[in-house]
């Protein structure tokens, strides 16, 4: 789960709740190591920087609203644009979007057809989406030779 200061706290902690209830093992990966202050004032520790977390080492990957401001590192960018060429889940809200647009990384399959491997919604039955595409296959439709990303 990519965080940075200004993140949805609450919808971190409910992904992360519904994550480890799964039998999943989040990660919170942000700007460095130590703590994010979130939008309400709540603080989540970092498990991982970006520096140091090339996204191969990850299932799938969350980017929450309000956690734009990893976006100004580039790494950040090409982290989301490897999960993206590896086919792997990707689960983004709120502003989170528009950061997914900057990384060129299309809404759509190469055929125009929604990404089933793309969920857009942090609300519960979003993160029940994104839970239940973490255990499906990945998503093999996105590959294009050249990349589009």
């Amino acid at each position: 789960i990519l965080v940075a200061d200004g993140v949805d706290g609450d919808g971190v902690g409910r992904l992360v709740a519904r994550l480890v209830e799964g039998g999943a093992v989040p990660r919170l990966v942000g700007p460095a190591l130590g703590a994010v202050t979130a939008a309400d004032g709540g603080r989540h520790e970092v498990d991982a920087p970006i520096e140091s977390s090339p996204a191969v080492l990850f299932d799938a990957v969350a980017f929450p609203d309000g956690a734009d401001a990893i976006a100004a590192d580039a790494r950040a960018l090409e982290f989301l644009r490897d999960q993206y060429r590896h086919c792997k889940p990707m689960l983004a809200w709120g502003s989170a979007a528009a950061v997914l647009d900057r990384a060129g990384i299309p809404a759509t399959l190469p055929d125009g057809a929604a990404d089933p491997g793309l969920v857009q919604d942090g609300s519960a039955d979003g993160i029940e989406t994104f839970c239940r595409v973490l255990g499906a296959p990945r998503s093999f439709a996105r590959e294009s030779d050249p990349p589009r990303v």
